[in-house]
């Protein structure tokens, strides 16, 4: 799910790409909110979405996407990890790209379900023209790989899981409350 290059980039080929955006031309048509496929279906998932909670650029809007406002993210993000949980077998992998730009990488982790566990996070700041991006110095995109664990198996809390409860009681809470939500702009 997502741009194509990271793929390409990782060497696989045999994949199955989805979009909710014909001129991406992805495998399949649809949203990452409700994926068409069966229960535990895929040993690894690559997921890279939408990260911009406003209209950005046309250019970058175009390429990249966004959604309309923090609370479209949070409840379409919700959705998708749900999703994803969903159809990753036990024991799979899941790679999940993430740029701060909107929303911290802390933030969208929150909304995972608990039997996805944080393997690794790697940080890549983007290099502008001059090697260094000025205008926010503090921007970073990330790549997290995490496991579907079949029993998860509770640990000391980490200051992301601290939040984690209140931040998925809140999530459940908007998805029973708006089920007619927009989907993520293409």
């Amino acid at each position: 799910m997502g741009q194509r290059w990271w793929q390409k980039s990782l060497g696989i080929e045999d994949c199955i790409g989805v979009d909710i955006e014909r001129r991406k031309k992805p495998n399949i048509l649809a949203s990452f909110c409700a994926l068409p496929f069966v229960n535990e279906s895929f040993n690894k998932i690559l997921f890279d979405p939408p990260f911009i909670p406003w209209r950005g650029p046309p250019s970058f809007v175009r390429d990249f996407g966004y959604f309309p406002n923090v609370a479209s993210m949070r409840k379409n993000l919700f959705q998708a990890w749900t999703e994803i949980n969903r159809v990753c077998k036990p024991n799979g992998v899941v790679l999940f790209k993430w740029c701060n730009t909107g929303k911290s990488l802390n933030w969208v982790l929150n909304l995972r379900p608990d039997s996805l566990k944080i393997q690794n996070v790697v940080h890549r700041k983007p290099k502008g023209s001059s090697g260094r991006d000025k205008t926010r110095p503090d921007k970073k995109t990330s790549f997290v790989t995490l496991a579907k664990l079949v029993n998860p198996v509770s640990s000391e809390p980490s200051a992301l899981d601290t939040t984690k409860n209140s931040t998925h009681k809140v999530c459940q809470e908007t998805l029973s409350a708006d089920t007619n939500s927009p989907s993520p702009k293409p």
